[in-house]
């Protein structure tokens, strides 16, 4: 009796077992099977096939998965039987199947355990799962009718009539609201689209894609995801548009590749019109919606200018030609400056010519003036300068032979302590015999003075020696000059007026070739320092 009891409970109990798990496996995608068993015409006939492919239907499928026909009992099935099953109901199949050994009568053999397919008609959705990066399922997809679509091969949309399922609502037999959605175009190839759209027309932003299962071994990720494998992906990119609102039967229009990196017509903008087509290329940085017939873009060149709806220029924005304005006045700003300067520069050199001129006639005619000047008066400035015209020898002149071409000096100042001049050492406070005039010697002028002095190493060496010592020696005034570094002249007496040795032009007087008409010479005692 235990043993029937036994034997009647175990059919009920699987029974209910598995009655129990296909609602569990309905449950996990039980909207997937609610849309679409409908669609999917259940197999008929008592065949062991027809009945576990119906099993397999009613129990459902997983989410971006296949049905998959599952072989608890004893039997041998091959799997030649089944794939011939899948061709006369057109369902696909996937090549790889889990197998399992059966024992049966003392023999071993080999049989299908798990097979996986699914029907043709619904292998659409199953793309769409895939593909979709919403938040949508294939159970979503309750709608079906036209929509726009973006084909960047033709650089214009389609319209895919009445086939397109779709997650939202419908309004005069096109896509409405936000959502996502699906198109067959042959039993391969697939359209996906998603965004928000009025009328099948997309608003905003909104993601297409091509997905050919047929040459795309991975063409349920984009080039920018991971396989599950963690290898990069080589399946169809997105496509992105962005789309702004109708303004005169024409609305902005952006393209943007999302697949491996940015196409060249990524940042820019253009136009597309009520059908569908791209009215204006996208080739403008910016743009804005048609008003009166034309629309502000900027164009490649940086220029906020109008165009008509075919893209011709029309005119330059107030915006730009203000700019225009603006760089105008910079520009004539600039070259005024420009021009100001230039004039300076031509004054200033001009003014430099002309003093440099003066100077240089004036240098002349005292030149000139004491061309034939005798040189023999005690204690008078004798100056040489050097080729570089910048340095300067200042001596005073002590006494002269009797054919007046040597000369006796004492070196005042000199640019160095080792310069040489006619073979001979000058030395600072040296006494030596040089040769006159012929070798460049002529009496000093103001301006030869100051820059002997200036240039006067020895002389800047003392004063900073002396500085440093802190007047460690004690300094007297000399008793010739009593301190003022100058004596009368003893050529004039001290009238500045000589006889008839020099003529001043510009004086109109002869003046004394010593002291140049000062009336005073160098204290020759102290060098013109006034201490000793």
């Amino acid at each position: 009796m235990k043993r029937l009891l036994i034997s009647l409970l175990l059919p009920m109990l699987y029974i209910g077992a598995f009655a129990q798990r296909a609602v569990n496996y309905n449950d996990i995608s039980s909207s997937s099977t609610q849309s679409y068993l409908g669609q999917v015409s259940m197999p008929t006939g008592n065949s062991w096939e027809a009945k576990h492919f119906r099993e397999a239907l009613t129990r459902g499928r997983e989410y971006r998965s296949y049905y998959v026909l599952i072989n608890d009992d004893k039997k041998v099935v091959k799997v030649e039987s089944l794939i011939e099953f899948c061709r006369a109901h057109d369902y696909s199949w996937n090549e790889k199947y889990e197998s399992k050994e059966i024992s049966k009568f003392g023999d071993v053999a080999t049989s299908v355990y798990k097979f996986y397919f699914i029907p043709k008609a619904e292998f659409q959705n199953y793309v769409f799962e895939w593909t979709d990066r919403t938040a949508s399922r294939s159970g979503d997809l309750k709608s079906c009718g036209s929509v726009y679509f973006y084909d960047p091969a033709i650089n214009s949309f389609l319209c895919l009539r009445e086939k397109a399922l779709w997650s939202g609502s419908i309004l005069d037999g096109f896509v409405e609201g936000t959502g996502a959605g699906i198109w067959e175009k042959d039993n391969h190839t697939y359209y996906y689209f998603s965004g928000t759209f009025q009328k099948g027309f997309p608003v905003g932003k909104a993601k297409y894609r091509i997905v050919d299962t047929n040459v795309q071994c991975a063409w349920g990720y984009s080039p920018r995801e991971k396989l599950p494998s963690g290898k990069n992906a080589d399946g169809p990119p997105f496509r992105e548009v962005e789309v702004g609102n109708m303004s005169e039967g024409m609305a902005t229009f952006r393209y943007l590749d999302d697949g491996e990196k940015k196409g060249n017509g990524s940042e820019l903008y253009g136009y597309v019109n009520q059908t569908g087509t791209i009215a204006v290329k996208p080739t403008y940085k910016s743009a804005s919606s048609f008003k009166n017939g034309r629309a502000a873009v900027d164009n490649d060149k940086g220029e906020n200018v109008y165009i008509d709806k075919t893209g011709q220029f029309v005119d330059y924005t107030e915006k730009q030609k203000k700019i225009f304005a603006d760089a105008k006045a910079e520009q004539d700003r600039i070259a005024a400056e420009q021009e100001r300067q230039r004039l300076l520069a031509e004054q200033k050199a001009a003014e430099e010519k002309r003093i440099a001129k003066e100077k240089e006639a004036a240098l002349q005619r005292r030149i000139e003036a004491n061309k034939n000047t005798k040189l023999w008066s005690r204690g008078c400035r004798l100056c040489y300068r050097y080729p570089n015209g910048y340095e300067y020898v200042l001596a005073t002149l002590e006494e002269w032979n009797e054919s007046h071409t040597k000369v006796k000096v004492k070196i005042v100042a000199s640019p160095s302590s080792t310069r040489t001049l006619n073979g001979d050492l000058l030395e600072k406070n040296n006494t030596m015999w040089v040769s006159a005039r012929n070798e460049g010697w002529h009496l000093a002028l103001d301006e030869e003075i100051t820059a002997a002095l200036n240039n006067d190493n020895s002389v800047r060496q003392s004063s900073s020696s002396s500085s440093s010592s802190s007047y460690s020696q004690s300094y007297s005034d000399c008793s010739t000059c009593r301190g003022t570094g100058y004596v009368k002249c003893y050529s004039c007496n001290g009238t500045g007026a000589y006889d008839d040795s020099s003529w001043d032009e510009d004086e109109n007087y002869r003046t004394c070739s010593s002291c140049h008409g000062r009336g005073k010479v160098t204290c020759s005692s102290c060098n013109g320092t006034g201490r000793r």
